[in-house]
């Protein structure tokens, strides 16, 4: 099993969004999640400019990649995924000034992600054949860890690798890390 841990952005307050989809040239089988409340949002594969657009704004966080439609797992599909955060701006763009977050030629943002692999996701040797009767027999354990482990390596301890004045892998530790590598307590 895979799977993406964003580890920076260059604002902690950005909307997150995560869809995806699996393609087909048979549109029967061409799916991904919706909100069937929203007319304009994409069911499919996003084909147009304004489909993309859509699936990169929409703010949503897809669910689990099961096919509720067809009971089908979408790993053993075409799985396509997207990532998007917003909005961004240059470094030096007023974040309250909608109008300053636009990017000219040569701007860049800084975004970080690690994409991890993990172990042991089956619980069991047989998999069971539907959604309802697969629930209790994977484990997400061992990608945990990873995810944890590209974290802890990206952002070392007493090491300011993010350019956050912070010095620390661990923001939740009652211990911090002076910028010098000295403990405090």
């Amino acid at each position: 099993m895979t799977g993406t841990r964003v580890l920076r952005t260059p604002n902690p307050n950005l909307t997150t969004s995560y869809n995806w989809w699996y393609s087909n040239q048979n549109a029967d089988e061409d799916w991904g999640p919706a909100d069937l409340t929203n007319p304009h949002d994409v069911v499919g594969t996003p084909e147009t400019d304004q489909q993309k657009y859509i699936i990169l704004s929409n703010g949503y966080f897809d669910p689990d990649q099961l096919d509720p439609v067809n009971g089908d797992f979408a790993v053993e599909k075409d799985t396509r995924y997207v990532l998007s955060f917003g909005p961004v701006y240059p470094e030096g763009r007023d974040p309250e000034d909608p109008s300053q977050w636009y990017f000219a030629p040569g701007d860049s943002v800084p975004i970080t992600l690690a994409y991890i692999g993990g172990e042991g996701f089956h619980r069991d040797a047989v998999i069971p054949n539907g959604p309802a009767d697969y629930e209790g027999h994977y484990d997400f354990g061992d990608l945990a860890v990873n995810a944890s482990w590209a974290y802890t390596v990206y952002d070392n301890p007493g090491v300011d690798t993010d350019g956050d004045e912070y010095c620390s892998g661990d923001r939740g530790a009652s211990r911090g890390w002076s910028c010098d590598g000295v403990v405090g307590w």
